[in-house]
């Protein structure tokens, strides 16, 4: 629903977010939505899944950066910090670290615990 922000592919998934402030899990062999989550309140801007495909980071103009188990659709972790919108993210390839950006002028380095 509403425009696409942000995509990631890992471990035969693709993660998509949007405007619609949602994160949808989709089998790339099938095409089927796998499942939908929901937590950031305003739009989800991007998305970085592991090579793996069974976590992904989002961060949002709801100026938070989250981590989602994509297996099971859980949110692992909320990291708050930044004081404008959140625009970009980066997930280390084994999900232990998270890069991310703002408008608030600072990249923000993450463990993920």
């Amino acid at each position: 629903q509403g425009v696409v922000r942000g995509v990631s592919m890992g471990g035969g998934r693709v993660v998509s977010t949007g405007q619609d402030k949602e994160l949808r899990v989709w089998d790339l062999a099938t095409g089927a939505c796998e499942r939908v989550l929901t937590g950031h309140d305003e739009d989800v801007r991007g998305v970085s899944a592991t090579v793996d495909g069974r976590m992904a980071a989002t961060c949002s103009f709801d100026k938070s950066v989250r981590v989602w188990n994509l297996e099971t659709g859980a949110e692992i972790s909320r990291m708050d910090g930044h004081s404008d919108k959140v625009f970009g993210v980066s997930m280390a390839g084994n999900g232990g670290k998270v890069v991310s950006c703002s408008w608030d002028m600072s990249v923000r380095v993450w463990d993920v615990g």
